[in-house]
């Protein structure tokens, strides 16, 4: 089947940035995104921010070099709108100035959606009976954050680290199910598989650049993790998986949802007032 699946004729991604010429005629703006399969997701939030906009496609182009590429080529469109994940590229500096190019400032788009309502919402739409203050009893969003960090900051202070030397190990695949335990207090591991990662990180350092300190290094990205900066340079998509797993075990509700369907949920639930900066700046440029 994987092979299959690999034989399958896909767009280039010169053809996906040209589908925007087709839907000018549909669309008051063509934004570009970077993650192909996340375009109903990215829709229903846009849609939300720019209720005013007439647009009916999102267009992704499959990473960031390749919107950081096309939006090269349509500098002078105003049409034509690129929208990046920040990633780590503020901690390193590694932001590109152009004008038809939007970063965020967390860092990606899963970050915008850790709104306490907006999770109360969704526990309330499945359990039609229950109230703000038994929800509160078993989810308090601030405390479970503070337990996450404690718990996860030095596999975390990782990435950047990665993302710098850009390791062969990538980032870990965090499985919730099988790497914490939510039965114990506070939250802990259920066996060696982060901490052998974060070894794996040192050693593959150490192998491939030895004159740099590991220690030294991930302890100089502690400022960019304390206090706020956690949940906005955290990825987000592992911060939302693991509120969807708390969610639950608390509350028993939307075990069968991926965590994409919940992020679209929560998406829909959100005030997005947090976007209200990326808003601002699209319409200063395309007005």
């Amino acid at each position: 089947m994987e092979n299959i699946l690999v034989a399958v004729p896909q767009r280039s991604n010169v053809a996906r940035h040209n589908i925007g010429i087709l839907y000018d005629q549909f669309n008051d703006i063509n934004f570009y995104f970077e993650d192909r399969g996340k375009e109903h997701f990215y829709y229903s939030l846009f849609k939300k921010l720019f209720p005013e906009l007439k647009f009916e496609k999102i267009i992704t182009l499959d990473g960031k070099q390749n919107i950081k590429n096309a939006s090269a080529l349509t500098e002078g469109s105003k049409k034509d709108v690129y929208i990046v994940d920040q990633d780590f590229d503020s901690i390193f500096n590694t932001i590109e100035i152009r004008i038809n190019l939007f970063y965020l400032d967390r860092y990606s788009i899963e970050n915008y959606l850790i709104e306490k309502a907006a999770f109360y919402e969704i526990i309330k739409e499945e359990r039609v009976t229950i109230n703000d203050n038994d929800i509160e009893q078993n989810f308090k969003i601030d405390e479970f954050l503070a337990s996450l960090k404690t718990l996860l900051i030095n596999l975390f202070l990782c990435f950047p680290l990665v993302y710098k030397y850009q390791l062969a190990c990538g980032y870990y695949n965090l499985n919730v199910a099988r790497d914490i335990d939510f039965n114990t207090s506070p939250i802990s591991f259920k066996a060696n598989y982060v901490s052998d990662y974060i070894q794996t990180v040192k050693n593959i350092l150490e192998k491939d650049h030895p004159q740099v300190d590991f220690e030294a290094e991930v302890n100089s990205y502690n400022q960019h993790f304390e206090d706020d900066f956690f949940s906005i340079n955290t990825p987000g998509k592992y911060l939302m998986s693991l509120i969807k797993y708390k969610i639950t075990k608390e509350f028993g509700i939307i075990n069968h949802s991926t965590n994409e369907t919940f992020n679209i949920r929560a998406g829909k639930n959100c005030d997005l007032n947090s976007l209200n900066f990326l808003k601002e700046k699209i319409n200063l440029f395309i007005n």
